[in-house]
């Protein structure tokens, strides 16, 4: 068994506590579709983005990683920042141009990637999102604030979408008592253009307004898998977790002394080793990327009061797990992307650390 790490980024960004780390599962040689972006868009407002590829290709989630961003930039002023309402109608324009981009440059049928976006300001969360890559707002007790909802058969509103087309799409039960859009798990995404009309690029968006201290959770859909045994009695992993469960287990990893960067880093390589494991024969491994963002009381950018990418050797977290023994090591003029490109101001934030825990099981 070759050894597999999960690997990211720590620090600050415009005064915000981040860290995102990616694990590509096991048996997946290191090959991951996700893609994940943390940008400044203002000298007081963030960025963060996850694209979760799908259909074996990940050219289209490194299309939205690539291109988002500076699509966003371009009309996030400074006065649009201030009016969460026009953040939104802002980011639903800027899917729809991502989306003419990838058709221009992507001519098969197939492939595509989920995308959420989330744009942090002083006083507001304001999201964007199509496909079923989570992100849950949370105060520091595992509270659920808010949650954006899959994109999915599951979903009334979807399933009403998709009814009232001419002719209508019925979504149907396969194998693994799941319900699918054709072929399709996700109504939404970008790409997947053999699944139109019913497959779109129109994301849903919302605002939430910011209430004390909060984390900010955004992930591919591993983080709300879990291992379920079928009315049939076969054992599969499927996305049943729900977000308070997701939140009450993320916020259980910071505990006094925990760094944001040590909390990211335990709880994907835990929730891996715990379900995605090739020992239990259970799974081949999805791939697997984590965001959290500590927000601090509303109005105030600075979280502080944490040594960012600091390791906590030797202590425990509330559920008995030890902390990342990885070294944690400092990597000038790399940028908060998975790919370890330059931020889009060209610097490295002073305290970002890039990060590195191997698996406990394969040391």
């Amino acid at each position: 068994m070759p050894h597999i790490a999960a690997e990211g980024v720590s620090g600050t960004v415009n005064g915000y506590s981040v860290a995102f780390a990616q694990h590509p599962g096991y048996t997946n040689s290191n090959y991951t579709e996700d893609r994940y972006g943390l940008h400044e868009i203002s000298e007081i407002c963030l960025l963060a983005m996850v694209c979760d590829g799908h259909s074996s290709t990940d050219v289209i989630a490194d299309m939205i990683k690539r291109h988002m961003p500076s699509i966003l930039r371009e009309s996030l002023t400074d006065a649009i920042l201030a009016d969460p309402v026009a953040i939104e109608r802002v980011l639903v324009e800027s899917f729809q141009e991502m989306d003419e981009t990838i058709r221009s440059r992507w001519q098969d049928p197939y492939g595509g990637s989920t995308c959420t976006v989330a744009i942090v300001t002083p006083t507001h969360v304001v999201f964007a999102w199509v496909g079923d890559s989570p992100a849950i707002l949370t105060d520091m007790d595992g509270n659920v604030q808010y949650v954006t909802r899959d994109h999915d058969c599951f979903n009334p509103d979807e399933v009403a979408r998709l009814g009232a087309l001419n002719p209508p799409i019925v979504c149907e039960e396969d194998h693994n008592f799941t319900m699918r859009m054709g072929d399709m798990m996700m109504s939404r995404a970008f790409g997947d253009f053999h699944s139109e009309p019913g497959m779109i690029s129109v994301p849903d968006t919302a605002s939430v307004p910011r209430v004390g201290k909060q984390i900010l959770i955004i992930a591919s859909d591993f983080i709300t898998e879990r291992l379920t045994t079928l009315p049939d009695g076969r054992q599969l992993i499927k996305n049943i977790l729900k977000p308070a469960e997701v939140a009450a287990e993320i916020t259980g990893y910071f505990t006094p002394g925990t760094s944001v960067g040590d909390a990211v880093m335990m709880a994907i390589t835990d929730r891996v080793e715990s379900f995605y494991y090739e020992a239990k024969g259970t799974y081949n491994g999805d791939n697997a990327t984590l965001g959290i963002i500590e927000l601090g009381e509303v109005g105030v950018v600075a979280v502080g009061g944490r040594g960012l990418g600091s390791s906590s050797k030797g202590r425990r977290s509330s559920k008995g797990r030890r902390s990342s023994k990885g070294r944690s090591s400092s990597s000038k003029g790399r940028s908060s992307s998975s790919k370890g490109r330059r931020s889009s101001k060209g610097r490295q934030t002073k305290s970002q650390k890039k990060l590195k825990h191997r698996s406990r099981r394969h040391r």
